[in-house]
């Protein structure tokens, strides 16, 4: 019989937790291997059942079958597997199985997001390949006895597979280089490599055990050969360089075998070196590879995976005005970055293209190529920080590499943060004058690095420190060295400053007041929802996980300061905790202000809140010593809370590092050599479209020496118009966010030659109408300042171009082609005529007016056509131009749409036309039914340009709360000009509900300075009211306000800036009229009031 405790005895004899994953991975991936791809096809009929199932082919039974087949092999496998693991676990190395336990532990990770969709494979072949080769390890080590007396058999594996890891690049790209393409397995590669080269070692061993000094001396030794992976991309960017200059005479193949024999000289000193050195006892290997192999291979590997060495840039047309203009501003005009320009988030913007320029010669787009640059930094950074907090590399080296959600717990968004965790590392690793003054110089360079997030890093920083000071047992402060440190920090910044002040030609201390009033700008910025719903994402990121935060930090501070054992593993975890969640609950305000849950992401909220949370399962002392058991856990925590809390859900199919780098070398590591020099960053399709025209308008027309006052928040075109920048800020005139600032920017403008503005977008985007508040409204002095001294010109390139009032502006050569005074002969559908200029619609459909058109109306080469027409409304609402062009790629037909008041209106159509169109064939217009109107005039004209109509179209602002605000808070609303006021009503007056109410103007008004309507009352019954405040001369609307009136038992003050409207102060305005939405108001006061 089978003696059941013999059988069974290693149940008590095995920390399960030990092996634990190597079954289960490998049994989870042979079920997912045979099962995954089961189709449930309907194949069989029995009794006729009919159903959903039936009518899709499904087979619900072979899907049940599927599911409980799957899942008894699974544990059939894990069984099998353990048994084997366990009752042969006597011929197996323990740090063998922990370290195949730790890689079949980051299999299964990879598995789970390989169920989820993503393009693990690649990933998980690696793994596999790895396993396989200790497996093959093991079971050789056994056969040949090897001595391992020293610990080197683990450490000298490892070696040897990241060594072919390298040669598998270095093979790939001499392959290439010889013109032999193709992908090639980097696992059969990894795996085949390593076995011979284990199996030599194995042999030798024979002969001469292997020392740990040895194994030591090949580590370090090979090092460079680390830097492989990153040849191709070193090689690659030094033939670029050389091509900007001009230099085509060192191949990419001298480069290749120049940077490779550099390696090899290098290898040829460190192993001079190392025989000299005095051969003590060695370090532990696993701390050589940690230190120099595997964060030399995330590097090589990042970097493959995102550099390109030529880009095409897509321009975002006012974000990007922080990257480019600094740069073309300092070349072009010679204004200094920090001094006489300045970009939002400061040098972090513009420094790759900084980098670029000086490398490759001027060109500030070449910033796209080098942003690269930052990913690859993070990937570092990501890496020591996960070693130092775990001290393991190879967990840092997945997390940094291999694991998909990297980026959504250590964010690539807020780069170099954790580089000041390092530096509190350092310090509390080795105290010196050195490390405070590097620690020091961190905290302040962060905040030129990128302002916002650099104020959150100071006061992590700051607080960071005095935690290392005064509550990290074990640490003793030298107050020397730290004051010194300190001080010369403090030093170094004062005599900057001092020179800079000094030497520095403008005005230091307004500069440093425009930073402050500009970073100063909750109010102005802030969004008024925190999330587009208020679900359990909303309450979770919002209310849940900064208290689960703070309760990290709260224990982090508690196993700090409880941490008799002193360990410092421990201690750096919680120095890393505790400064992340200061820096998070510092950060957090940016969520609350502007990157709400509303701009649909949550990174600017979160940021390393994830990444707290998982890491306090390290604190656990069993984790700490089961590196496979803590990184599962660390994984898990970190991956349920990423799926079930990030904002926006990951996709389904994201991937990870590694995979881009793989797809990289499969689609060629090196760039074909060219005789000419090279863009590096062309330009997209269609972009010199957006800025072709106005470049020629202003070069014929104006010296080089002007400018543009751009209003449209289209920064960019003055990189791409070569024009200087009328402002310290980058980004106008957006960063004019108050008064001061507003005032400070037309006080500037005095030192420039200004003779156009850029007024605004055609048609109104986004940028004209932030957040909804119209761009004339929260520039109001700007844009009063813009009407006073300039007026509309012509359409460029879609934007509204205004000249100087006292300019010679070109002539608008401009003809009729169509002019007609009544609608006599033409197509009248869906309506009748009763005389010659007026239409009746019926109720149920659009009034057509066709046949305008009687032949096809050539197009010429760079002319403009648009449509005027002069109509009298019986309603408001949309009316539409329906243009059949015709050309060589046949004939399109395309609607244009704009609103029409009520009333007198004259509507400007522009006709744009595409490329290879020749002709317009017809045209129609479309008006609301059950209408009544009168069309006076219909006009088809031909221009260079399309004169700017729109900015004198009558328009409508939604104020909401603004008016009640102003009327009601502002600091000098109680100031008036005496005599200045025109009185209009000084009774109380009740305006019943959807009435309109006309106050002529008795006199003239002095618009000058702007003006102000004043309007007190309230609103009748128990809610708000919207009310609607329109202007106008004789019959016609110029433009209105609605706002909303506050209902309650006193009347309050309401203050209205007419003059931001540009129809106010270019008519002569005869009347306000007050209308009521819904309900009824009740008006005490109205008056005109000259602006302040």
């Amino acid at each position: 019989m089978i003696d059941k405790n013999k059988l069974f005895r290693f149940n008590r004899e095995i920390d399960w937790t030990e092996i634990i994953f190597i079954p289960l991975f490998f049994s989870l991936y042979l079920v997912y291997h045979f099962f995954h791809d089961s189709g449930f096809e309907l194949e069989m009929f029995n009794g006729r059942s009919i159903s959903i199932a039936t009518y899709e082919g499904i087979d619900i039974a072979k899907r049940v079958n599927t599911f409980y087949n799957g899942f008894f092999v699974f544990v059939i496998l894990t069984f099998a597997f353990t048994y084997v693991i366990a009752r042969f676990n006597s011929i197996f190395s323990g740090k063998d199985l922990k370290l195949l336990n730790s890689i079949s532990a980051a299999g299964i990770c990879l598995l789970f997001f390989q169920v989820l969709g993503g393009n693990i494979q690649p990933s998980l072949h690696l793994i596999i390949a790895i396993q396989l080769l200790f497996i093959a390890g093991m079971a050789m080590k056994s056969k040949w006895n090897f001595d391992d007396g020293e610990n080197t058999y683990t450490p000298l594996l490892v070696w040897i597979i990241s060594l072919s890891f390298s040669l598998f690049f270095l093979q790939v790209q001499l392959f290439q280089l010889a013109g032999i393409n193709g992908s090639q397995s980097l696992p059969i590669f990894v795996f085949s490599f390593s076995a011979v080269l284990l199996l030599f070692y194995f042999l030798t061993q024979r002969i001469e055990p292997i020392s740990a000094s040895s194994v030591e001396g090949k580590i370090r030794i090979s090092a460079p050969l680390a830097f492989i992976p990153l040849l191709s991309v070193v090689s690659n960017e030094i033939y670029m360089i050389l091509n900007q200059h001009q230099i085509h005479q060192l191949d990419i193949k001298f480069i290749f075998g120049s940077l490779l024999m550099l390696l090899v000289i290098w290898m040829a000193y460190r192993r001079k070196k190392w025989r000299k050195e005095i051969q003590t006892k060695p370090s532990d290997l696993f701390y050589s590879l940690n230190r120099s192999w595997f964060p030399i291979l995330c590097v090589g590997i990042a970097a493959l995976a995102t550099y390109k060495p030529i880009v095409v840039p897509g321009i975002d047309w006012f974000e990007d005005a922080n990257r480019i203009l600094p740069l073309q501003q300092f070349h072009d005009f010679g204004k200094i970055p920090f001094l006489d320009t300045f970009s939002s988030h400061a040098f972090s913007d513009f420094a790759p293209g900084a980098l670029f320029s000086f490398l490759n010669g001027y060109n500030p787009l070449g910033g796209f190529v080098y942003q690269f640059i930052i990913p690859v930094i993070v990937t570092l950074v990501i890496y020591y920080l996960v070693f130092r907090i775990t001290e393991n590399g190879l967990i840092a080296a997945f997390i940094a590499l291999f694991y998909p959600y990297s980026d959504f717990i250590l964010p690539t968004y807020y780069n170099l943060i954790p580089v000041s965790i390092l530096a509190l590392f350092n310090l509390y690793r080795k105290q010196s004058t050195g490390n405070y003054v590097v620690y020091f110089l961190l905290i302040v360079l962060m905040i030129f690095w990128r302002i916002d997030l650099g104020s959150a890093n100071l006061v992590a920083g700051i607080i960071g420190l005095l935690i290392l000071c005064y509550a990290t047992p074990g640490y003793k402060t030298d107050s020397k060295m730290l004051w010194k440190g300190l001080g010369l920090v403090s030093a170094a910044s004062f005599i900057l400053f001092l020179i800079t002040a000094i030497t520095y030609q403008g005005n230091l201390f307004l500069r440093i007041s425009e930073v402050l009033g500009y970073i100063s700008s909750f109010q102005s910025y802030g969004l008024k929802d925190l999330s587009p719903q208020k679900d359990i994402k909303y309450y979770s990121l919002y209310f849940v996980l900064p208290i689960l935060v703070f309760t990290a930090a709260a224990y982090a501070f508690y196993r700090l300061v409880s941490n008799k054992e002193n360990t410092k593993q421990n201690n750096k975890l919680a120095l890393a905790i505790l400064f992340l969640s200061i820096f998070y609950f510092a950060n957090f305000q940016r969520g609350l202000v502007r990157h709400t849950l509303a701009e649909q992401w949550d990174t600017a909220l979160t940021s390393y809140g994830f990444f707290i949370l998982a890491s306090t399962v390290f604190f656990n002392s069993r984790f700490q010593k089961n590196k496979a058991l803590g990184f599962f856990a660390f994984t898990s925590l970190a991956t349920l809370l990423v799926i079930n809390y990030k904002f926006n859900s990951p996709e389904l199919s994201r991937s990870n590092t590694y995979l881009f780098a793989k797809q990289q070398e499969a689609q060629g590591l090196f760039i074909t050599p060219a005789a000419v020099v090279l863009n590096r960053t062309p330009e997209q399709a269609g972009t010199e479209l957006k800025y072709k025209d106005l470049d020629q308008f202003l070069k014929n027309n104006f010296p080089d020496s002007s400018t543009f006052l751009d209003f449209s928040n289209s920064p960019m075109l003055y990189y791409y118009l070569h024009r200087i920048t009328p402002n310290y800020f980058c980004q106008i005139p957006h960063t004019a966010h108050n008064e001061k600032l507003q005032r400070d920017f037309l006080t500037n403008l005095n030192k420039y030659d200004i003779p156009v503005v850029i007024f605004s977008n055609v048609p109104a985007s986004f940028w004209d109408y932030l957040d909804g508040i119209p761009n004339t409204l929260r520039h109001y002095r700007i844009s009063e300042y813009i009407y006073k001294n300039y007026k509309p010109f012509a359409i460029i390139n879609n934007h509204s171009v205004w000249l100087k009032r006292n300019s010679n502006p070109p002539a608008l050569a401009s003809s009729s082609l169509i002019s007609l005074n009544n609608l006599n002969g033409l197509d009248i559908r869906g309506g009748q005529q009763p005389d010659s200029i007026s239409l009746q619609a019926n109720p149920d459909e659009n009034i057509r007016v066709k046949n305008i058109i009687k032949s096809p109306v050539l197009l010429k080469k760079n002319k403009k056509y648009h449509l005027n027409i002069s109509i009298v409304s019986g309603t408001q609402g949309i009316f539409s131009v329906v243009t059949t062009y015709s050309g060589q790629h046949g004939s399109e037909t395309r609607k244009t749409d704009i609103r029409i008041q009520g009333g007198y209106s004259e509507p400007f159509i522009m006709l744009e036309t595409k490329e290879g169109e020749a002709f317009i064939q017809s045209l129609e217009l479309q008006l609301p039914p059950s209408a009544a109107y009168s069309i006076n005039t219909i006009q088809l004209n031909e221009s260079d340009y399309y004169p700017d109509r729109v900015s004198i179209q009558p328009v409508e602002h939604s104020l909401k709360f603004i008016p009640y605000v102003w009327g009601s808070f502002d600091e000098i609303s109680g100031e008036k000009s005496s005599g200045e006021e025109i009185l209009l009503l000084n009774q109380s007056y009740t305006l019943e509900a959807d009435r309109e109410t006309r106050i002529n103007i008795p006199t003239k008004m002095n618009t000058g300075d702007g003006n102000y309507v004043i309007l007190r009352g309230q609103a009748g019954g128990d809610k708000d009211v919207d009310v609607v405040l329109n202007y106008g001369t004789k019959n016609k609307k110029q433009g209105g306000f609605i706002f909303t009136m506050k209902h309650g038992q006193q009347p309050q003050n309401y203050k209205i800036r007419m003059s931001s409207q540009y129809n106010w102060s270019s008519n002569e305005v005869e009347w306000i009229s007050v209308y009521s939405i819904g309900s009824a108001i009740q008006l005490e006061h109205i008056e005109i009031e000259k602006g302040d």
